[in-house]
């Protein structure tokens, strides 16, 4: 029973592996993505506020290799950010967390 459960779950598996690479490939090949789904093209750029951290997020995601360096440069930014522009009423409390946390993890590191 556990050989006959394990093969077909393989084979479900490379079925869609095998789907999901070949319709990948054929939508963006030789294509730029289009810009409508591009997120960074919805962030209001007119508050600096909101516009800096976005921006350090989506640059330093690349730029580190690592997802999690860039949201938190983006934490730590957007905390810096509207506590040195008076905002701090803005900034709820789970980011103040969030900011403190990996302002140790960079210190420690």
């Amino acid at each position: 029973m556990g050989n006959a459960t394990s093969g077909m779950l393989s084979e479900i598996h490379e079925k869609t592996f095998r789907r999901r690479r070949f319709q990948s490939n054929t939508v963006h090949r030789g294509r730029l993505p289009q810009l409508d789904r591009l997120k960074i093209l919805s962030i209001d750029f007119g508050d600096p506020t909101e516009s800096i951290p976005a921006f350090l997020c989506f640059v330093g995601m690349p730029f580190c290799y690592s997802i999690v360096e860039g949201i938190s440069l983006g934490i730590i930014s957007y905390v810096v950010i509207n506590l040195l522009a008076g905002n701090a009423k803005k900034i709820s409390p789970m980011m103040y967390v969030l900011a403190v946390v990996f302002i140790v993890k960079y210190i420690l590191i």
